[in-house]
């Protein structure tokens, strides 16, 4: 049997680790990962909103309540509006060449200024002023001077008026909200009216400043000009020189050449034909000198000679397809005529004419060319003085020009704003007035509710995500599995408060007793030749159903044949006791050397017994630290087929530790919703610190409402339900008949 049971422990320890819980009694650096903050999931955030689903319906109400009751407090505010309609002015602009052209206004910023100048505390004044609400009780502290009253209705308008722009328009709307509503169309309507008035005024102001900005000008460029055309004419008077000066189609003033200039200019004309009448004579002196008079004479008739040779030509080869007496015949005939009496007339006049003739003529042609020449050369000294002496005049003409031209071009505005300026045109329109408005504006009750219900509701839900956060217990299954990273064994339901615990596990076929079933078939898998052979339950604090998991897990593996022991080790607060057996049990045991036989009691009930937990006043903590333990534990193992021991808590005893060291698994029960993530990491913690072969967890108390689908089963697929939950000072009695 002792062969038996340390195979059993060898397998049992060698198992390897699950993907379910990454956990084996070898691999002695796990420990339970602890839950972070950030670890709050959709399961979770489902799981707080089931609980706390009376908080949440709670802050419902408070919220509804209370946007009921600030809807009923509050005053009723009425609000009136009127439609403007802004339109971005042209303006005017001069081209240089006198024409004009008008641009508009880059028009977002110019309605967002106007949105602003509606704003504006001057109009607001303005208004305030107009109604004189300085005197009305309900704007102004009548108490107070009248500045300081007239400063507190114009923020009071401010504060109510608001500016509503119509998109893709040049539409807007102004509102303004009070409790009287006729108060509300008069003070919008103010609003409009006056802003339309001011609108003319500051057009009309501009133009008054303009016109004084350009007499103040004119009369400055008017005296520049008379100034500058004074300089001018003194310049001339003393540097003697003469210009004449016209007015071009443009309005330049453009200075002719001086007389000097214009008398040099004619002499070089002279001159250059005075040289080609030279040139001329002297060549036809020369060719008459050179070719004689019969050479003269053919010369002076090339060109007629030419003519008639070529008339002739045409005139005969005519003459083969026409009679001479034709028309066209015989005027060619007169042509010919007529040019050969040129031809003798020409001849006539050359051969008339002498030698000495052509050479007079080529002398007084010479003389009159260098009479020219020398007066040239006498007039371009004078001239080159003349004109060094014009560039300060071109200067001072300059300077005219300028001058005249920013006096007609002032003139020609001044005049412009002369006929407009008096002509207001505003850029801003009245559409639709305002009228008393019939329904308030505030509160509105649908909204007021509505955001009273939607406040009460993420009120509610933040508080219960925060409850859960704050208690962060172990409540699901998948807590045990994912948040605690341990095995799940199996999951007792909630039972009945008007039925008794034991009594449902009595009852084979009960929600409890299956679920205890449950728990025993995954024992008997968690290692390869069975179930262990000493169970050891504890818990991290009393009543989360540690001594009922006990029994209830013993009580089903007696109901299979199983020789089962549970054993009572609680000795501070034991449970179970037997009937005629008050005093017997572990604590005189494990402080004698009498058998275990001597204390093990029957239990009422096929196959289980039970060894209590005994009375004496020894320390627990001292009996289960001594090797008599071990000693009982191997008698116990020796007899029976499953040894089943309930332990003491975890936290704050040296209890459970060494119950568990002793033990081929251990089963750590986790109250649902009642025990903190934790406490119960630093019970498994101190468990893996004594060597505890840790099986996995049970977890008890599970309430239906926290079941889905995953858990269904327990509560509709059970032949029954079954009791109230375990309380911590509850004494279990088995009965030695089973009665």
């Amino acid at each position: 049997m002792n062969d038996d049971n340390e195979t059993g422990r060898n397998d049992f320890t060698a198992r390897p680790a699950t993907a379910e819980t990454g956990y084996s009694a070898a691999d002695e650096s796990y420990y339970p990962t602890k839950l972070a903050a950030s670890d709050l999931g959709f399961h979770q955030i489902r799981r707080a909103i089931i609980e706390r689903r009376w908080l949440i319906l709670a802050c419902m109400a408070i919220g509804l309540a209370v946007a009921v009751a600030v809807t009923m407090l509050m005053t009723p505010l009425f609000r009136a509006g009127v439609l403007l309609e802004i339109n971005s002015p042209e303006v005017e602009i001069l081209a240089s060449d006198g024409r004009s052209s008008r641009s508009g206004r880059n028009q977002a910023v110019f309605l967002e200024t106007q949105y602003g100048l509606l704003e504006s505390k001057t109009l607001a004044q303005r208004v305030a002023r107009e109604l004189n609400l300085a005197s009305n009780p309900k704007f102004a502290n009548q108490e107070a001077p009248r500045e300081v009253r007239l400063r507190q209705a114009s923020g009071r308008l401010q504060a109510g008026l608001s500016v509503v722009p119509e998109k893709g328009s040049q539409l807007v709307r102004v509102y303004f909200t009070s409790p009287d509503p006729a108060e509300a169309a008069k003070i919008v309507n103010s609003f409009g009216e006056n802003f339309i008035q001011t609108n003319l005024e500051r057009g009309y102001d501009a133009s008054s400043f303009a016109r004084k900005f350009l007499e103040d000008q004119l009369a400055s460029v008017k005296a520049e000009l008379e100034a500058s055309e004074r300089a001018m004419n003194n310049y001339a008077q003393q540097s003697g020189v003469v210009t004449t000066r016209t007015i071009s189609d443009s309005g330049k003033t453009v200075e002719s050449a001086s007389l000097e200039d214009a008398t040099l200019s004619a002499l070089n004309t002279a001159l250059t034909d005075a040289r080609i009448a030279r040139v001329t004579a002297e060549q036809q002196y020369r060719q008459s000198q050179s070719a004689g008079p019969g050479a003269t004479v053919i010369a002076g008739t090339a060109g007629l000679r030419q003519q008639r040779s070529e008339l002739q030509t045409e005139y005969d080869q005519r003459l083969a397809l026409f009679r001479a007496d034709y028309p066209e015949m015989l005027e060619m005939k007169g042509r010919i005529d007529a040019l050969s009496k040129a031809i003798a007339d020409e001849a006539a006049q050359l051969v008339g004419g002498d030698l000495n003739t052509l050479r007079a003529n080529f002398l007084s042609a010479q003389k009159a060319e260098e009479a020219l020449e020398a007066r040239v050369n006498s007039l371009k000294a004078s001239v080159l003085s003349q004109r060094n002496q014009s560039i300060e005049s071109s200067i001072l003409s300059r300077e005219v020009d300028t001058n005249r031209a920013l006096y007609d071009a002032l003139l020609q505005r001044y005049k412009e704003i002369g006929v407009t300026g008096g002509i207001g045109k505003s850029p801003v329109s009245l559409v639709d007035r305002a009228r008393p408005p019939v329904n308030p504006f505030s509160p509105n009750t649908p909204l007021n509710l509505l955001a009273g219900l939607l406040l009460g509701t993420i009120i509610g839900l933040l508080l219960a995500v925060a409850f859960e956060l704050i208690f962060d217990t172990v409540k699901l299954p998948d807590d045990v599995r994912q948040r605690m990273g341990m095995r799940l064994l199996g999951i007792i339901p909630e039972t009945d408060e008007d039925t008794e615990t034991i009594d449902s596990l009595e009852d084979a076929k009960s929600s409890v007793s299956e679920a205890y079933a449950s728990v025993r078939t995954a024992l008997q898998f968690i290692k390869d030749a069975g179930n262990p052979q000493t169970i050891f339950l504890t818990s991290t604090r009393p009543g989360e159903g540690k001594s009922t998991s006990s029994y209830g897990l013993a009580r089903s593996f007696a109901r299979i044949g199983k020789r089962t022991l549970l054993i009572d080790a609680d000795m501070r607060r034991p449970t179970f006791y037997s009937e005629g057996v008050e005093d017997g049990g572990l604590m005189q045991l494990l402080s004698s050397d009498a058998q275990l036989a001597d204390y093990v009691q029957p239990s009422g009930s096929a196959n289980l017994s039970l060894l209590a937990a005994g009375k004496g006043n020894n320390n627990a903590a001292e009996l289960l630290a001594s090797a008599r333990l071990e000693t009982v534990i191997s008698e116990a193992r020796s007899q029976f087929d499953v040894v089943v021991i309930d332990g003491p808590p975890v936290i704050g005893l040296a209890d459970a530790p060494l119950l568990a060291s002793m033990a081929d698994a251990t089963l750590v029960i986790i109250e649902s919703g009642g025990a903190r993530i934790g406490t119960v990491n630093e019970t498994i913690n101190r468990l893996r610190s004594s060597q505890a072969r840790i099986a996995g967890a049970v977890l008890t108390k599970f309430p239906a409402k926290l079941a889905d689908d995953s858990y269904y089963y327990y509560y509709d697929y059970s032949y029954g339900k079954s009791s109230q939950p375990e309380n911590a000072d509850r004494r279990i009695t088995l009965n030695r008949n089973g009665s």
